[in-house]
């Protein structure tokens, strides 16, 4: 008993400069813009939830929400479905060419948007080809992560269920679709989350294709965030700040959950 409770101090101690770290350079701003967004204006007298009724019916805003959602809603599913099949056709390679799926993701987004201006100089970026262009390159950077992360999971499926399977009978899709596709639950749950703080950074191309203030149909709720800094509106862009944590923690907590439960099912 004595000795658990050295460890657990121990592994508490060794916790305090991450902690810090985490209180610092998060927690903390994030009471501030708490803070902030409960004021008016410079002055920062009390306003309640003034900002937050305000920001939820401004038009700005629930067309940035909308374009989001719609984003999230197109780009995560095929992330995680063209992941799935890009790990499938590298499962019989050696390995070394899937090594090259982290490659797109460092490209600088300065570097793809003129690599597709260059490849297609008549696309216009705006309604449906502008959103089509985005996903295109939130997908060219982020599939092979989600290959790679599909790829290990497969080559961790043991062969002998997949021997067993064929034994019994089943061919390649029903092998795929009874043994290794629900198995693949946990790393399909770790793809969706990946490809979701990922798609934060697709704001660099989306400003790079059509500025500060873009085609409605790219505007997004980092394109509300910048403009409202850029003219000071400091109590909204808190507001809105606040609200996009408590959304990206939840999706976030929600996702590591289902990965949770999904590791806990296979355990014996």
């Amino acid at each position: 008993m004595k000795q658990q409770k050295k460890q657990a101090l121990e592994g508490a101690l060794c916790c305090l400069p991450a902690a810090a770290g985490v209180g610092a350079l998060y927690l903390a701003p994030f009471c501030m813009a708490l803070a902030r967004s409960l004021g008016r204006g410079m002055g920062g007298s009390f306003a309640g939830l003034e900002n937050y009724r305000e920001l939820l019916t401004n038009r700005a805003f629930l067309l940035a929400a909308g374009n989001t959602l719609l984003f999230w809603a197109l780009a995560l599913p095929l992330s995680a479905a063209l992941g799935l099949g890009l790990a499938l056709v590298w499962q019989k390679g050696s390995g070394h060419l899937a090594a090259c799926g982290f490659f797109p993701a460092m490209v600088p987004a300065a570097c793809a948007v003129a690599a597709l201006k260059a490849l297609f100089p008549n696309l216009a970026f705006a309604g449906a080809q502008g959103v089509g262009s985005l996903v295109a390159l939130f997908l060219w950077k982020n599939v092979g992560c989600c290959a790679l992360l599909f790829s290990a999971a497969l080559r961790a499926i043991p062969t002998e269920l997949r021997d067993t399977a064929a034994d019994l009978g089943a061919g390649p899709l029903a092998r795929f679709w009874r043994v290794e596709l629900p198995l693949l639950r946990p790393a399909f749950w770790g793809c969706l989350l990946v490809s979701f703080l990922g798609s934060f950074r697709v704001f660099r191309e989306a400003f790079l294709l059509g500025g500060a203030h873009p085609d409605n149909a790219l505007y997004g709720v980092q394109h509300f965030l910048y403009n409202n800094f850029a003219n000071m509106n400091y109590p909204r862009l808190a507001a809105a700040s606040v609200l996009l944590i408590l959304v990206t923690v939840g999706i976030g907590l929600g996702a590591l959950g289902a990965l949770r439960r999904s590791l806990g099912g296979r355990q014996p």
